[in-house]
């Protein structure tokens, strides 16, 4: 599933600049809000798509909580990013291409108790 984290309804991300040391720096990231709060938003997954389309929110615990109640534990997890260097075709200036320590997704492992 996309990472619940960092990928919420109302998410976004964000480029900044600052000079450090003499050196032009360029940062990105993703500032979260409102990640606790399960909704339903309309957004765009791919720009230009014809119609928006619904995505669900709900932060990891509830998530998690919904498969412990049913006898599921988890064991396994990994929240893997594009590797750094990973050139993006997209000619978006915000993309998680450019965040090699953000993670997009999330994976986890449940297995029946």
């Amino acid at each position: 599933m996309t990472h619940p984290a960092f990928n919420s309804g109302t998410s976004k991300l964000f480029g900044e600049e600052e000079y450090r040391r003499g050196d032009l720096r360029l940062t990105y990231g993703v500032k979260v809000t409102e990640y606790l709060s399960a909704m339903q938003v309309e957004g765009v997954g791919i720009p230009g798509q014809p119609e928006p389309q619904h995505y669900f929110h709900r932060p990891i615990s509830m998530l998690f909580n919904t498969c412990f109640e049913h006898g599921f534990v988890l064991d396994a997890m990994e929240e893997p990013a594009i590797p750094p260097g990973h050139e993006s075709s997209s000619s978006r200036p915000l993309t998680f291409a450019r965040m090699p320590e953000i993670p997009q997704v999330l994976v986890a492992r449940m297995r029946v108790r």
